[in-house]
C-alpha cells in the first residue's frame, strides 16, 4: 500500500494472523475464509480511538467480514460515535451485520444478490427480482441500495426511491476478486465528483466488470472501455462530460507510453 501511497494506521495484534483468505479460482470460485484471531477489548478500544481522525466531508467504508470474537453490531458502534460528523457512511457486509449496520442509517449498502437471498431466505437472480428485498433495506435505514447480480446486472434503489438498473458488459471472466469492492469505488468516485445516481451506478458496474476481467484491480484504460461498452449496450449517447473525460485520460496514458519510448530509445 505504501508502494502506492496509500497511507495506513492499521491497529497491530500481539499475536495471530490478520486474516487466513484462500480461494480457489476455477470455473467456480470456491472461497475459504478463516475467522481470524481473538482481539482483544484493548484493541477495539484503540480502533475507536484512532477513528476520530476522520471527520467532515469524509467518507468511511466499513467492508467485509469481522473476526468472530467482535460483536455484530461493531459497524454500528462505529458509526455512532461518528455521527453528527458529516461523515458519509458506506457499509459492504453479509448478513446479520449488515442487518445491524443498516440501523445506522449508511449511505450506501452493497450486497449481491446471494447475500440478499440468504439474509431473506429467498433465490433472486436478477437487479428486477431483487427490488422488493432493497426496499426492505432501505425500509431498515440504507439511504442507497445497491444489488450486483453477476452477469445479469446490477441494482440500485436510490434515497429518492428511484429504480436504475443497468446490465453487465460481456467480458472473460478472469478474476472475481475485488469486483465488488471496485463497484464500491467507481460509485462513491462519480458521486463525490457531483454526477447523478444513474451515472454513478453505470461506472460503479464498469468498475466491478473492468476488474473481474483482470488480474488484480482494473485500470483505467479497462474501465473506461467498459462504460463506453455500456452505453452502447444501453443504446444510449454518453454524456459529454463522460467521453471528455474518457478521452483526456486516453491522451495522459498516450503521452506517458511516448515519454517511456522516448526514454527507452535513448539508453
Amino acid at each position: 500500500m505504501q508502494r502506492q501511497g496509500i497511507p495506513s494506521n492499521f491497529v497491530k495484534l500481539d499475536s495471530g494472523f490478520t486474516r487466513i483468505n484462500v480461494k480457489l479460482n476455477g470455473i467456480v470460485m470456491t472461497m475459504v475464509n478463516g475467522n481470524g484471531p481473538r482481539i482483544p477489548e484493548k484493541k477495539v478500544d484503540e480502533l475507536l480511538e484512532r477513528m476520530d481522525v476522520v471527520g467532515a466531508g469524509d467518507t468511511l467504508v466499513l467492508t467485509g467480514s469481522i473476526p468472530s470474537s467482535l460483536p455484530e453490531d461493531i459497524y454500528t458502534r462505529l458509526m455512532a460515535q461518528l455521527a453528527g460528523r458529516g461523515i458519509q457512511f458506506v457499509v459492504d457486509a453479509p448478513g446479520q451485520l449488515l442487518m445491524e449496520a443498516i440501523k445506522a442509517q449508511p449511505f450506501l449498502i452493497k450486497p449481491n444478490n446471494h447475500e440478499v437471498g440468504r439474509i431473506f431466505d429467498a433465490n433472486p437472480e436478477t437487479p428486477e427480482e431483487c427490488i422488493p428485498f432493497a426496499k426492505k433495506l432501505q425500509d431498515g435505514g440504507a439511504r442507497n441500495v445497491i444489488v450486483s447480480c453477476g452477469g445479469a446486472g446490477s441494482l440500485l434503489l436510490d434515497e429518492y426511491g428511484t429504480e436504475h438498473i443497468v446490465p453487465t458488459a460481456k467480458i472473460r471472466l478472469v478474476n472475481a476478486t475485488g469486483a465488488g469492492d471496485s463497484m464500491v469505488a467507481g460509485f462513491l468516485a462519480k458521486t463525490t465528483a457531483g454526477y447523478d445516481y444513474d451515472t454513478a451506478l453505470i461506472y460503479a458496474s464498469a468498475c466491478g466488470t473492468a476488474t473481474a476481467a483482470s488480474r488484480g484491480i482494473a485500470k483505467r484504460a479497462t474501465i473506461d472501455r467498459v462504460v463506453t461498452a455500456l452505453y452502447k449496450k444501453m443504446g444510449r449517447e454518453m454524456p459529454a462530460s463522460i467521453a471528455e473525460e474518457i478521452q483526456l485520460a486516453r491522451q495522459k496514458e498516450e503521452s506517458r507510453e511516448g515519454k517511456s519510448s522516448w526514454l527507452a530509445d535513448s539508453e
